[in-house]
């Protein structure tokens, strides 16, 4: 995570007193409730004399999502913003949930997490990982301070649910989720470090297009239905253990923002929040994006709008053509193996039949690798 995308953090927890989301609907309600249900269901251990790691806790304080975390000995909580680790900080001392217990909180990206290796006890990361575009990085930092044995929990949307799927929806949710995954996608990630305890699924959307006129009593069913089938549901739930204590390799993580990456002619920079820019490209034009020395692992992230269209990613001998349309504005990850020195995007000339244009818009560039 760069600084610009830290800074946007920082603004946005200052200026709304650490409500960056805005008001509930009746669905995100009732897909939160059903949440809590879930996570009521999960077998803990006693935490009573454990440590146990917040991560993302954002403005709300340790334990605002999954109050039972608030039963251990030492809590951590983490978020990049130190506007909301302050905030943070307020509610813990106020909490009686935590009196007499060690709270303590740091900031981080995920990429380099500051604390000991195996010291941790439990891990919560609640609507989390999909802000942090190098997911493999950042399950690495998790992996290395969890202790053997030990258990993560992550909720997450999935990005591609069974009605979403049906109509060919990109599921895009503004600027700051940035590396949204489907269910294959998140559990691919999670096995690369942890044992797959269990996933569960529930429902905090239909279709966007009508989600607002949805009936209380349908919303009420909706959110509890996908509790064993994940892959089709909104939402996800995963429960995994650490049981092998030698598949930590520290990992390295660059940033190319779409300003600084060469382009065959002059682009338009455009400004998706205040103080961050991608870089917006027609057909005949397109980006050459050199690859690092040592990184394996690349993760595009465009800005994916109504007038998206397709574009063409070249990655040595893989060509993927990816459609951008999307009926919501947000960011757009495409992760790639590297095989390549160079990797090179560009719009194809193509769309589907609802966008409104062929425009390709980079916002960065991430990428990852052993150190």
């Amino acid at each position: 995570m760069t600084d610009s995308l830290q800074n946007h953090y920082e603004s946005a927890f200052a200026k709304n007193d650490g409500e960056i989301y805005g008001t509930m609907s009746k669905l995100d309600v009732a897909a939160h409730t059903r949440k809590l249900e879930i996570l009521s269901g999960i077998d803990l251990p006693d935490l009573s004399h454990s440590t146990v790691l917040d991560y993302g806790v954002g403005s709300w304080g340790f334990g605002c999502i999954f109050d039972r975390i608030k039963q251990c000995k030492v809590g951590i909580g983490i978020d990049v913003s130190s506007v909301a680790i302050a905030m943070s900080e307020k509610v813990s001392s106020a909490d009686p949930a935590l009196a007499g217990k060690t709270i303590k909180y740091l900031t981080s990206s995920g990429y380099d997490i500051d604390l000991p290796d195996d010291s941790v006890d439990l891990i919560f990361c609640g609507e989390c990982i999909e802000h942090i575009e190098e997911s493999t990085t950042f399950l690495s930092e998790l992996y290395r301070v969890l202790k053997l044995g030990g258990l993560a929990i992550f909720t997450t949307p999935n990005s591609k649910p069974w009605l979403y799927r049906q109509f060919n929806i990109h599921w895009c949710m503004g600027f700051e989720h940035v590396a949204l995954m489907d269910y294959s996608i998140f559990r691919h990630e999670l096995e690369k470090y942890f044992h797959i305890v269990d996933i569960k699924g529930f429902n905090h959307s239909l279709h966007p297009q009508i989600d607002w006129q949805l009936d209380e009593q349908f919303i009420n069913r909706w959110a509890r239905i996908g509790f064993d089938n994940p892959a089709d549901a909104t939402s996800m739930i995963a429960t995994v253990r650490k049981v092998d204590p030698s598949l930590y390799k520290k990992q390295k993580v660059i940033i190319s923002e779409a300003e600084t990456i060469p382009t065959q002619t002059a682009a338009q920079s455009v400004e998706l929040e205040p103080g961050i820019f991608g870089v917006a490209v027609e057909v005949g034009n397109g980006f050459a994006i050199p690859v690092p020395a040592g990184m394996t692992r690349c993760q595009l992230v465009f800005w994916a709008h109504s007038w998206s269209g397709m574009v063409e990613i070249i990655n040595g001998a893989e060509t993927r053509h990816v459609d951008l349309y999307s009926p919501t504005s947000g960011c757009w990850r495409e992760s790639l193996s590297i095989t390549t020195e160079e990797i090179i995007v560009r719009p194809s000339g193509q769309a589907s039949q609802d966008s409104m244009g062929t425009q390709t818009i980079l916002y960065r560039a991430v990428f990852g690798g052993e150190r």
